[in-house]
């Protein structure tokens, strides 16, 4: 505690974890569906049945997709790595999905649009089992394989939040707030996290504004 506010807050303001967030784990499900295309010189889709499977429905696509995974192996696409370590982290075991998440974000098949999802899944693993320091690598490495991705920026200043570099985290989060480009969600997001930051820090007035 410093000043009786906790040293490290263990999650997102208003006290929802992100790791436990289901908004986070369908953001990162749409965000597979959506973006992580298999490249066309790479036309690996084994697995891609049971994925889609497990999508539509995961109590009963379970099994299959859990049949796939192969540690340290490529046999199934990188798309299907994902899937699977959506499912690990929905299924409670966050060390499988981080092993997981780092073979799809480092394998050499694996297209480009995989692997910052590949790392920011890694961070939501790291930060499901209360690994700050390892989900900020994640984090890091999400917005430098790739452009930085608004959410994940936002992240990474709560994490420069909890550790009291409120600088840092204002630095992150002002540009995103004040972008007319980003979505008025994202912005409205950036805005409370940069006043997370100040109350964190015991700056209360400074909060009020943001």
């Amino acid at each position: 505690m410093r000043g009786g506010v906790p040293s490290r807050p263990r999650g997102l303001p208003g006290g929802a974890v992100p790791a436990s967030c289901s908004s986070m784990r369908w953001i990162l499900i749409a965000a597979v569906l959506v973006t992580a295309r298999p490249a066309t010189a790479q036309p690996n889709l084994r697995g891609l049945g049971e994925a889609q499977a497990y999508m539509r429905d995961p109590p009963a696509g379970r099994a299959a997709l859990r049949a796939l995974d192969r540690p340290g192996t490529d046999e199934v696409a990188p798309l299907v790595q994902l899937i699977l370590g959506v499912m690990y982290v929905r299924d409670g075991n966050p060390g499988a999905a981080v092993r997981v998440f780092r073979f799809a974000a480092t394998r050499p098949d694996a297209p480009a649009s995989v692997r910052p999802i590949a790392w920011n899944g890694l961070a939501w693993a790291e930060l499901s089992r209360g690994d700050f320091g390892a989900a900020r690598v994640g984090l890091e490495m999400a917005n430098t394989v790739a452009p930085p991705n608004p959410l994940t920026t936002i992240l990474l200043g709560l994490l420069d939040a909890g550790d009291g570099a409120v600088d840092a985290a204002r630095e992150r989060l002002t540009p995103i707030a004040a972008d007319l480009r980003a979505a008025p969600a994202l912005r409205a997001v950036a805005r409370y996290a940069a006043a997370f930051a100040r109350y964190h820090a015991g700056d209360y007035p400074g909060a009020a504004p943001e």
